[in-house]
């Protein structure tokens, strides 16, 4: 059919006409929308940015340049407009479209073009994101090999951290401060892994968790393309100073560092390249941020893989630079310092700072102040102390508000008269806990993780009390095998692997026992998991100082002992208090401590008898079978001079010492001890 041609002022005419409708009831007209007068259905323009392209990054000064291209296959373009963020920050109205954008701050920008047709159609491109540098801030970077070793501690005034010590899980940091470097985030997918062959050594003797460390070639690395590292440091506009010991293997990997106010350009690097092993390298960053508040972010990851098993690594950073905290710490009294209550404690610190004034130093027992002092010498005293447990530290204040808190010193004012001592050592193969707690013996864990088995018609021993959050768990495969035949509720199994244990740093078990003026001991079997465990017992008379022993640890299995406490307090009616909890996780998931069984006994002390005979001396006196007996002599009791003659596993039976070193001497004197 042949098409009608209608001059474009008649054409117009045509549409309105068959657009215009009469309302019947009012008389009112509607446009209800415009249209080719054939019926013919408009096709919408097409948009597409052409810059910045996706993902580029474009420093400024000058202006940026927006672009895009645009087309109408049934008409024309009238308009392009260009949204930042979703607001409109310009428009063209002819080819080549184009708008200058001058952004207020550098950033991450979402870009969006519409475009317009003759017949108002409208079509939105495609989203590019881009970055915006500019040139506010500063950020220098180079890379060299690293060093044979590193003296985290020196080189790390500000803060300094380290990875893999240990296991993959193992962070460390300078201790007292508050925390400046972060830990890595993982970029991509895991897992990481630890090893400890690194060509370059790093040292610290300020650290925590870990107090110290000499040489350790350790680290941490993840295998696979675009997998890595991300680590933050803070940035504002003072100059600092990072450093980041990395290094690949069998891979290229590329590094990333921007502010992010973005107020320099994006570093970029992929200089440490090895198709084997390679000596790694440090970055050295230094950089200042436009405004305060920012950070630097630095990125590593693998770039090509050489290898099946590509990786990067990282070991440690250290940050230098802005104001530097100060340092403080308490001179006395020393660490686990006994004192009788109504104690007067001395505390005395020293503190200083290496870029400027210490304002005051604050003395703390836990959480609570007891003073502070703003001129040297830092000295407070501590009066009419009562008797109890306390930890002392001190908080030094630089002149621009910068703070650092000492190492902790513990503290024991107590009323004296008691007893508390003990030793800690692996655990037997297999336990009697029916011979062995004569008055008293606990096992948990038997068929779930509430079961408690004790001594029939006994109650010294209490069940467990968990410490944390966690859920506790029961065991299967305990190194010892337990075994009784007076039990409560269940009679009596045979050599049972049994036990509970619970997940998560500090957290873990409590048991109590009634407490009097007898000498009683007490065995706990207790053990760790990819952990170390802190065994802590304590009077509630505060008669004699608390019992404390971290000596426990596995990095990569399992440990169990056997704790043995010798205790008696300076009253009745008093209780003995054991906390087994994780002092540290070695598997950041799996890591726990166990608790086996207990054992409440009586042991064997005296009477003892010395004997002369053809000028030798012989001591005899009874002993049992878990208990060891120190033997010292000494000539005059005034001054004392004790030395050690011998020290002897008990038998069970009566047990005979000869001096062989007494002839021809008028007098000697001896003490026994339980060792």
């Amino acid at each position: 059919m042949r098409r009608l041609s209608i001059a474009p002022a008649c054409r117009l005419r045509a549409v309105l006409a068959f657009l215009l409708f009469v309302a019947a009831s009012s008389g009112a007209a509607t446009l209800a929308g415009a249209g080719p007068a054939d019926g013919v259905p408009n096709v919408p323009p097409t948009v597409t940015v052409t810059n910045p392209l996706d993902n580029a990054e474009v420093q400024v000064p000058p202006n940026v340049l927006l672009g895009a291209t645009a087309a109408d296959s049934d008409g024309f373009v009238t308009k392009v407009e260009f949204f930042i963020n979703f607001a409109k920050v310009g428009e063209a109205t002819n080819s080549p479209f184009t708008v200058s954008w001058a952004p207020s701050a550098g950033g991450i920008y979402a870009l969006e073009a519409q475009a317009t047709d003759n017949l108002g159609a409208t079509t939105i491109s495609p989203e590019v994101l881009f970055t915006v540098t500019t040139t506010n801030g500063l950020l220098t970077a180079s890379v060299t090999n690293p060093p044979a070793s590193v003296n985290l501690a020196t080189e790390g005034v500000a803060d300094w951290v380290h990875w893999g010590l240990i296991t993959e899980s193992s962070f460390n940091r300078k201790s007292g401060i508050i925390p400046l470097l972060s830990n890595y985030t993982l970029v991509g997918f895991g897992p990481v892994y630890s090893y400890n062959d690194n060509p370059t050594g790093y040292t610290w003797t300020n650290g925590t968790p870990t107090a110290s460390a000499t040489d350790t070639t350790t680290g941490i690395y993840v295998v696979g393309t675009n997998n890595g590292f991300e680590v933050v440091a803070p940035a504002d506009t003072a100059t600092r100073t990072l450093k980041l010991y990395a290094g690949a293997y069998g891979a290229r990997g590329k590094l990333r560092a921007h502010l992010s106010d973005y107020s320099t350009p994006i570093y970029t690097d992929t200089s440490i390249d090895y198709v084997g092993n390679g000596p790694g390298g440090v970055y050295t960053f230094i950089y200042a941020a436009a405004t305060n508040g920012q950070t630097l972010r630095v990125r590593y990851t693998v770039d090509t893989n050489y290898d099946f098993f590509g990786n990067v690594t990282i070991q440690a950073a250290t940050l230098t630079g802005g104001n530097l905290p100060p340092t403080t710490s308490i001179t006395s009294p020393a660490d686990n310092t006994s004192v009788l209550a109504p104690g007067s404690i001395l505390i005395q610190a020293n503190a200083s700072d290496p870029d400027g004034t210490v304002a005051k130093v604050e003395f703390f027992q836990g959480a609570t102040k007891l003073g502070e002092v703003t001129n040297s010498p830092y000295v407070f005293s501590w009066n009419s102390v009562p008797a109890g447990y306390y930890t002392l530290t001190t908080k030094a204040t630089d002149n621009v508000g910068a703070t650092f808190v000492s190492s902790p010193v513990n503290v024991f004012v107590g009323i004296g008269g008691g007893v508390l001592g003990g030793s800690q050592a692996a655990a037997p193969a297999s336990v009697d806990l029916t011979s062995e707690g004569v008055l008293d013996w606990g096992h948990w864990g038997l068929i779930n993780r509430d079961s408690f088995n004790h001594r029939s018609g006994a109650a010294e021993i209490s069940t467990y009390t968990a410490l944390g959050t966690n859920l506790v768990q029961r065991l299967t495969d305990s190194a010892t095998s337990f075994l009784w035949n007076n039990g409560s509720p269940t009679a009596g199994p045979t050599n049972t692997t049994t036990g509970v244990y619970i997940n998560g740093l500090t957290n873990g078990f409590r048991i109590t026992v009634p407490a009097d003026t007898t000498l009683r001991r007490l065995r706990v079997f207790a053990g760790v998991y990819a952990a170390r465990g802190r065994f802590r017992a304590t009077l509630n008379d505060f008669s004699a100082p608390p019992l404390l022993d971290t000596s426990l640890a596995n990095f990569f299995g399992t440990s169990l002992s056997v704790y043995t406490i010798r205790f008696a307090a300076a009253s009745a009616g008093q209780t003995l208090t054991v906390d087994y909890t994780a002092d540290a996780l070695f598997d950041a998931d799996f890591g726990n401590v166990t608790l086996e069984a207990a054992s409440l006994s009586q042991p064997v002390f005296g009477p003892f008898a010395v004997h002369s005979m053809a000028g030798t001396s012989s001591l005899s006196f009874p002993t049992d079978a878990l208990s060891t007996y120190l033997v010292e002599f000494t000539d005059s009791l005034t001054p004392s001079n004790w030395q050690a003659l011998t020290n002897i596993p008990g038998t069970g039976s009566l047990t005979n010492v000869i001096d062989p070193g007494s002839p021809g001497l008028d007098k000697r004197f001896y003490r026994i001890r339980l060792d």
